[in-house]
């Protein structure tokens, strides 16, 4: 079973990404550059949703260094982004209060950022065609269009109009077959961004850099066999603590108690555990457990019972890795020179259950500052923990991408840069 379980796994596996055109390689000068980014960031709403708050705004902050290039090469610069999921024209996700936030990020005199109503369309052709050299255009959500879904050809040919080079700064999107990362590139000549080149380069380090190569996996997500497969081979110790520890300790004959797990991930943590390389794999040894989950980001003061694994009672929830697994977790995270994180070890939306995260997270930063680690951070939820710690700083490499980045890890194929291997059509600088 485990053979072909591996087989599957290999056939799935993508290319290294080793020849992404660079954006420095190209003349831009005078330009009308496509830039797709990722401007998914968390927006808290007033009553009346006349007023929005931006909560975070690092994905905003690491297009900048790309949009400036841009902007000396005298290029005129169209942003196409989203927000969220929206299934139709939803004004509340609209992308017109980030233009105003990356306007101001940009601290540049007298550089406005036009907000444009569209993102296809003669009229929106003419206002771009209309607009001097160096202006820069954010257009409204991409993803109110179905046909960004779909990886559609006409809505692709829709969106070349708008420029005559395409550059994806979208990483955290790039395992995705939209229309706007798979297609866009086919169509017009392109490049990496820095910032998706900078992601490309350091996640594969994970694969080579210096040993012991630590994978701490966390997280809500119990579909996670894949990068539990791709650590099997390439680290030396594989951590496991999140909702997806359970489905291994259930595996191994534990009572969980009503802890998150589903058939299909027990199967899955059966079938590793039977890998040549498990004894690799380390699970907690005591949790933090809860007879219900508590509403995010609220003071619900439910009881907490710290437990061996092997004692989880009938009727309760597993929420976090309790001090003894924490300690056992920093031991080996403490003799680490390469360290990759993918999801909390808790349910880090409420406050009872940040501490091991926090620990943790805190540990590889003070060791990645000192230079005796390489750390690679990513996940929603992890590294919103790390700008909560304000430690950004000190972790070597932040991924903007959750589903991109386990997608890269678990060495699978990332779309948006085979596009650009494949259809760079431009030619070089001499």
């Amino acid at each position: 079973m485990i053979k072909k379980l591996l087989s599957k796994f290999e056939k799935s596996r993508g290319q290294n990404y080793e020849n992404i055109p660079h954006l420095a390689d190209y003349n831009l000068k005078n330009k009308t550059i496509l830039l797709r980014t990722d401007y998914n960031v968390p927006i808290k709403q007033n009553k009346n949703r006349k007023q929005f708050t931006i909560l975070d705004d690092f994905k905003i902050k690491i297009s900048i260094p790309t949009i400036k290039y841009l902007l000396k090469q005298n290029c005129k610069i169209v942003i196409i982004s989203h927000l969220k999921k929206p299934k139709s024209h939803d004004t509340s996700l609209s992308l017109k209060p980030i233009a105003k936030r990356l306007e101001k990020l940009l601290s540049l005199k007298k550089q406005k950022v036009i907000f444009l109503e569209d993102c296809i369309g003669k009229t929106i052709q003419e206002k771009i065609r209309s607009k001097k050299q160096k202006t820069i255009f954010l257009c409204e959500n991409i993803r109110f269009y179905k046909e960004e879904y779909e990886n559609d050809s006409a809505f692709a040919h829709s969106l070349a109009k708008i420029g005559d080079f395409y550059v994806n700064e979208a990483f955290s999107v790039s395992h995705r077959k939209h229309t706007s990362i798979a297609k866009l590139p086919a169509i017009l000549p392109s490049a990496a961004g820095f910032h998706l080149e900078k992601e490309s380069t350091h996640i594969l380090r994970a694969f080579k850099s210096k040993r012991p190569n630590i994978w701490l996996l966390g997280g809500a997500k119990l579909d996670k066999l894949d990068i539990v497969l791709a650590a099997l081979d390439h680290a030396d110790i594989i951590l496991i603590g999140g909702a997806i520890c359970f489905s291994f300790l259930k595996a191994k004959g534990n009572n969980i108690g009503q802890s998150l797990v589903t058939s299909k991930s027990i199967n899955d943590a059966r079938k590793i555990l039977k890998h040549k390389n498990a004894k690799k794999i380390i699970l907690p040894i005591d949790i933090l457990v809860s007879k219900n989950i508590p509403e995010k980001n609220s003071n619900d003061k439910t009881k907490v019972y710290c437990v061996p694994v092997t004692e989880i009672p009938n009727g309760t929830i597993g929420l976090d890795i309790a001090e003894k697994t924490t300690e056992l977790f920093s031991f080996y995270l403490n003799q680490s020179k390469t360290v990759v994180i993918n999801g909390p070890v808790g349910y880090v939306e409420n406050k009872s259950f940040q501490k091991g995260t926090k620990k943790l997270l805190e540990l590889v930063a003070n060791k990645s500052k000192n230079h005796q680690t390489f750390s690679i951070v990513g996940g929603a939820e992890t590294t919103q923990m790390v700008s909560k710690l304000k430690i950004q700083k000190k972790i070597s490499h932040i991924s903007t991408g959750g589903g991109a980045l386990l997608t890269m890890l678990s060495k699978k194929k990332m779309p948006g840069l085979i596009a650009l291997c494949k259809n760079n059509k431009t030619k070089r600088k001499k």
